[in-house]
């Protein structure tokens, strides 16, 4: 879809009358929960929306005033769907509102005069060749003496925007005052400080650079198997946002042949659901349609899951190696949700022993010769994160520790 009818398909969603089409907005449109994409659009239409009516309601407040807000909201709806805003200045959206009202049966018949009076006032105010105030002008204005002072369009500024605030980036006043925002917090809030891990251990994710990982990718599959969700920074986390089948961020450097993985975990709910990945290859080495699944076939899963979804079983609990039938199990609830949790998960040789928040609640020797191999020459090995679909869970304090 080229943007040009992504935009054509948008304005319809926002005019109310393009039906039928809400497949190709799910194709366009990611989801992430709590939203799911039609949900996520219907917020930013409705926003968009009421932003195009109080424009052309500046323009034609008497007009605006006489219909009442929902008369007027329905009729700018209208006139929206035959005249599309494809300004970059929204002060034009209502330029043909009052030609259009003539032929709009239904009205009081003095009211498209009126909306054009309006407007022809409006543009005399901000027609290319009106006057501008200069520096001076603007400095000895009483700011109180213009209640209702506002910027308008020039072909060759946005006000507002780059040209006034020229390291911001943006043309639209709205992600301009969030950018504005954003750095007035950063001077205000001290920076974070970067993860700094105990003697011995190196870090494998800092807090804030995402550099040396990589998330797994899905070709070849259905719509409603193709997204394997991403990670985003949060707070000096790693933060999960589930696509619609199992992804895997995994480090892109290789590790040790033996090691002491720790790292924090936390889960939203308590049907919370991920897991961490050790001793799997490359996963873009396989030739796999879904690239996370190297991970389950190849490396073992410390797993993230109080209820060991869909059987209950212990095996598939919260520090279990994941769905292994012979391993000593000694489970602890993690804390709940919302909590932080500590796994200590050490791979020594073929034996893997979990800790959860101090305690000791796995132990596992691997039989299997095609599975977990350690990191060799030509060989590396691999650790990585879950993204289960429908499940959102954040990691941090990522670090690991080499043994002999």
């Amino acid at each position: 879809m080229t943007l040009a009818e992504l935009q054509a398909l948008l304005h319809g969603r926002i005019t109310g009358m393009v039906p039928g089409r809400e497949d190709e907005l799910r194709l366009q449109v990611l989801g992430r929960p709590p939203l799911e994409a039609l949900e996520r659009v219907e917020i930013y239409s409705g926003m968009y929306l009421h932003r195009l009516v109080d424009a052309i309601a500046e323009d034609v407040p008497h007009t605006s005033r006489v219909l009442g807000h929902d008369a007027f909201l329905e009729l700018v709806r209208a006139y929206l769907h035959e005249h599309p805003s494809r300004s970059p200045d929204i002060g034009q959206a209502g330029r043909s509102f009052g030609a259009w009202l003539r032929a709009y049966r239904g009205i009081r018949a003095d009211l498209p005069d009126l909306a054009l009076l309006e407007r022809a006032r409006s543009e005399v105010r901000t027609a290319p060749d009106a006057p501008v105030a200069g520096a001076d002008e603007l400095q000895s204005l009483n700011p109180e003496a213009l209640p209702g002072a506002r910027f308008h369009f020039s072909p060759n500024t946005y006000a507002a925007g780059p040209a006034l605030h020229p390291t911001v980036g943006s043309p639209n006043p709205m992600l301009t005052g969030v950018a504005l925002a954003r750095r007035l917090g950063d001077h205000i809030v001290p920076p974070p400080t970067p993860f700094a891990p105990e003697a011995g251990f190196t870090e494998l994710f800092n807090g804030f650079d995402m550099s040396k990982w990589s998330m797994s990718k899905i070709k070849n599959q259905p719509p409603e198997k193709s997204n394997p969700g991403s990670f985003i920074i949060v707070d000096g986390t790693l933060e999960s946002t589930p696509g619609n089948d199992l992804g895997l961020l995994w480090h892109t450097e290789a590790m040790p042949a033996n090691y002491v993985l720790r790292l924090q975990w936390l889960r939203w709910d308590d049907h919370g659901n991920s897991g961490v990945f050790v001793r799997f290859p490359n996963p873009n080495s396989k030739g796999y349609d879904n690239t996370a699944y190297v991970g389950v076939h190849f490396g073992f899963e410390v797993q993230i899951d109080e209820y060991g979804e869909p059987d209950g079983l212990a095996k598939h609990k919260t520090g279990a190696i994941y769905d292994e039938n012979v391993q000593t199990l000694t489970q602890q609830a993690a804390k709940p949700a919302g909590q932080w949790n500590d796994f200590e998960i050490t791979v020594d040789g073929q034996d893997y022993t979990v800790k959860l928040n101090g305690t000791q609640v796995t132990k596992f020797t691997n039989t299997d010769p095609n599975r977990g191999k350690p990191s060799a020459a030509g060989a590396p090995s691999f650790v990585g994160v879950q993204a289960h679909f429908g499940s959102r869970v954040a990691f941090r304090n990522i670090r690991y520790k080499q043994l002999p």
